[in-house]
């Protein structure tokens, strides 16, 4: 049933189908990649990079919610900026322009990795004393080192803290 539904919906017309999501198939998401941006609208439905930054932005299970650093994390902070409509509409704006610009339009994975890095970085970032640690061990230390007596290591805190925002990556 599902390759059957699946080729009826492929075709080579062209008028192209709104296919986000194709509800009679479940959980099976088809975009015409050649015809539409994933960061415009489709008919009369938002674009998909909305649907993707809703994603990456959800609410977790409460580990992060309920955690005590959670008002200083940077990681808390980029998912709340990324919530924001007015800010991810300038996102996409300003993604949608790059699209234009370089003569390409960005894919799913371009989108994923995109969001991602502006939300949690790279797993690169992470490190304390030379070895790669968790995001959230990394911002515990940070907040240590940031009330520290020494005012290299609390200002080298703050920087990382500061450098780690949505808005300086």
């Amino acid at each position: 049933k599902f390759i059957a539904t699946l080729s009826s919906v492929v075709s080579p017309d062209a008028t192209p189908k709104a296919l986000w999501p194709f509800e009679s198939i479940g959980n099976v998401y088809i975009h015409p990649m050649d015809e539409e941006s994933l960061l415009e609208c489709i008919g009369d439905r938002h674009p998909v990079a909305i649907d993707i930054l809703d994603e990456i932005c959800a609410e977790d299970d409460g580990r992060c919610l309920s955690c005590e650093n959670a008002q200083k994390c940077p990681i808390c902070s980029n998912i709340a900026a990324l919530r924001d409509e007015k800010r991810h509409g300038s996102l996409l704006k300003i993604l949608r322009y790059y699209e234009i610009v370089a003569s390409r339009r960005l894919s799913f994975r371009d989108l994923f990795s995109i969001f991602s890095q502006l939300a949690a970085g790279s797993p690169y970032e992470y490190v304390i004393n030379g070895k790669r640690t968790s995001p959230c061990k990394w911002v515990e230390k940070q907040i240590e080192l940031s009330s520290s007596n020494l005012r290299e290591d609390r200002l080298s805190a703050l920087f990382a803290i500061a450098s780690a925002l949505y808005h300086n990556r």
